[in-house]
């Protein structure tokens, strides 16, 4: 994340003094500098996608396997005669 606040802050300086980085013609300078940071911030996330992808799939699994296990639960209860169908 620390990539991904450099990256902001070198938009903004460049933002900031547009009429300077024109005058010293740095545009492709800093636009490397940032595409760098935007980068390193980019195979993070993708890193990190895959992670948060994975625990939300077992998650999910986990309320799913609760639900069929209440629902399988419930229709014994109600095949034994142990509860009331309206």
């Amino acid at each position: 994340m620390d990539s991904l606040s450099k990256a902001g802050g070198i938009s903004q300086e460049t933002l900031s003094t547009i009429r300077t980085v024109h005058a010293f013609g740095a545009e492709k300078k800093l636009k490397a500098v940032f595409d760098h940071f935007i980068d390193q911030t980019r195979t993070f996330d993708i890193k990190f996608s895959g992670v948060l992808g994975a625990g939300m799939a077992f998650f999910s699994f986990i309320v799913y396997c609760s639900y069929s296990l209440s629902f399988y639960f419930g229709t014994t209860l109600l095949l034994q005669g142990h509860g009331t169908y309206p």
